[in-house]
């Protein structure tokens, strides 16, 4: 599954994004609140199909999008090697309980259930080692 066909209000990120989000992501933050919600940072150093002119140029005032998605995290969430996190696949399954998002690589492992993720916003930033 597409993981931005499984994000409420993702009208946006199909504009910028129309043949969808290329699995090699950075899972940056994960915050979790009491009430269950649970809000986490998607980083990706794939071009946008759309020039965003308040962003600027590609290449050179940024060269990373981050995409903030929240949701209500359920119980079978995993965060292990968390300071070993890197850029890694991330794929997106739906199941009875709602979406389950994962995203691993050698040393570390993230799995959040959650009953929905929703888009909040996007933001960008220079990585000097693109």
């Amino acid at each position: 599954m597409n993981i931005i066909n499984s994000i409420y209000n993702n009208i946006f990120l199909e504009k910028i994004f129309p043949d969808g989000l290329e699995p090699m992501v950075l899972i940056g933050n994960v915050h979790f609140d009491l009430n269950k919600k649970i809000s986490l940072s998607i980083h990706t150093k794939q071009r946008p199909g759309v020039e965003v002119e308040k962003w600027g140029l590609w290449g050179k005032d940024y060269n990373v999008i981050v995409i903030e998605v929240y949701g209500i995290a359920c119980d079978t969430t995993i965060l292990r090697g968390w300071n070993d996190v890197n850029y890694g696949n991330i794929s997106i399954s739906q199941n009875a309980d709602g979406f389950l998002l994962s995203h691993s690589g050698d040393l570390w492992d993230i799995k959040i259930q959650s009953q929905v993720f929703c888009f909040e916003r996007c933001s960008t930033y220079i990585d000097g080692d693109f």
